[in-house]
């Protein structure tokens, strides 16, 4: 199983030559590899760039994130639009969390007037 299976990320793996016995032909290898996921939580609320919110179908620019898995979910929660993104995309034009769900105050509207 992949590592984009379960969540957004991108990877890199390298290797340079360490050393090299021509008498024996064997050969001596530095493996390096880099792993970068996605820095978006559930309940993250995010500001998204302008053309990437024009992107996702205008949704607006002030999301929150509903969910990680293979790809990223936001909602919009002044229209309650959704949006889904994959990994490719989002390292295309990526973005942080302007608030993380710990910094965050949870209200429950009784009566509008």
């Amino acid at each position: 199983m992949s590592s984009q299976s379960v969540v957004p990320c991108r990877f890199r793996a390298d290797k340079q030559l360490v050393s090299h016995d021509t008498h024996n032909n064997t050969y001596n290898y530095k493996y390096t590899f880099s792993v970068e996921i996605a820095p978006v939580c559930k309940d993250d609320l995010i500001c998204l760039p302008p053309k990437l919110s024009t992107s996702l179908g205008g949704i607006g620019p002030l999301v929150m994130c509903s969910k990680v898995s293979n790809q990223i979910s936001l909602i919009d929660f002044c229209t309650l639009r959704t949006a889904h993104m994959n990994a490719d995309v989002y390292w295309r034009m990526p973005y942080k969390a302007i608030a993380s769900s710990k910094q965050l105050t949870e209200y429950g509207v009784l009566d509008i007037e």
